[in-house]
């Protein structure tokens, strides 16, 4: 499995609330990959939802992003040394080492200070 899969498992759409999943129980590749954390999220989720796909669980939303909040620490960019740059780091850091305690994508969102 090459690069970043961010697979969509499920999601749930208003305003009716319907669920749209996808079952990834027997992607194996996806539980037992190595040499991206994309892949421990994927078995951080499998273990919190019983390896059962099918239902809206809002907190698997929280692993990725605090998944995507880390690659987006871990990429080089160019004319890095400006204050806006450096505070928007901080703040960014901030959101990873925070974002895990949210229940939900939106609750992180709403109640975030990097998205205020």
């Amino acid at each position: 499995m090459g690069g970043s899969s961010l697979l969509l498992s499920a999601v749930s759409l208003p305003p009716d609330g319907l669920t749209v999943s996808c079952d990834i129980s027997n992607e194996e590749a996806l539980f037992t990959g190595q040499g991206d954390h994309q892949f421990d999220i994927y078995r951080l989720m499998r273990q919190a939802n019983g390896n059962d796909w099918n239902a809206y669980r809002p907190h698997s939303n929280v692993m990725w992003l605090h998944y995507l909040s880390g690659k987006l620490q871990s990429m080089k960019y160019r004319g890095t040394g400006g204050r806006g740059h450096i505070q928007m780091r901080k703040m960014l850091t901030r959101f990873h080492d925070n974002v895990l305690q949210y229940s939900s994508a939106a609750e992180a969102l709403r109640s975030c200070p990097l998205f205020q």
